[in-house]
């Protein structure tokens, strides 16, 4: 019920007009889709934004927390300390094989190729040995979070990364899109 809810609301502030264009709006939006994708409380998932942490590692938090069976605000805090997602990974005996999706299609990204060459090249018997930067568990994880919560093409997702679009942004891209095509084929039944 409480995913519906959160879904009707974005959709009410979009249809009736209501303008998500300052960081503020954009990141509390994005927000409610994490919790919304995750399945939990916005006000959880509030709590560990509060903590510190930057926006678009929020997703991170709760992907870790699901796979490991963690508490998601004690990975914050431990993220808060300084220390890598590679670092945080290890803890909570996850590798880079537990972020890894398939990408069907041909693709050139100057933010994917590097990080999917990294699979591409390594054994898949040897992928929990992969270290991968920080910004590349937020890319895997953001990707994922995005083009699954909108069923969107993970190839267009990627083409926005490419243009230094946030995660954030992109999501209410997506979202806005969306509630637009909605709003124009309620439209169209009216006539």
């Amino acid at each position: 019920m409480r995913v519906l809810s959160t879904t009707l609301l974005l959709a009410t502030l979009i249809l009736f007009g209501a303008s998500l264009s300052s960081a503020k709006d954009l990141e509390t939006a994005y927000l409610m889709g994490v919790a919304d994708y995750f399945d939990i409380p916005y006000e959880m998932v509030y709590d560990v934004f509060v903590l510190g942490v930057e926006t678009e590692e929020v997703p991170v938090i709760f992907s870790m927390a699901g796979k490991a069976g963690a508490d998601p605000r004690n990975i914050a805090a431990t993220r808060m300390e300084g220390k890598s997602w590679q670092s945080i990974c290890q803890k909570l005996k996850l590798s880079a094989i537990d972020f890894h999706f398939k990408v069907n299609g041909k693709y050139v990204s100057n933010t994917f190729t590097p990080i999917f060459d990294k699979y591409r090249k390594t054994k898949k018997s040897k992928w929990s040995k992969i270290v991968l930067s920080d910004s590349d568990y937020i890319n895997l994880v953001n990707m994922k979070f995005i083009t699954r919560h909108f069923n969107y093409p993970i190839l267009h997702v990627m083409a926005m990364r490419d243009f230094q679009k946030s995660y954030p942004r992109i999501s209410y891209h997506i979202f806005a899109g969306k509630m637009n095509k909605a709003k124009k084929a309620l439209a169209n039944q009216d006539k």
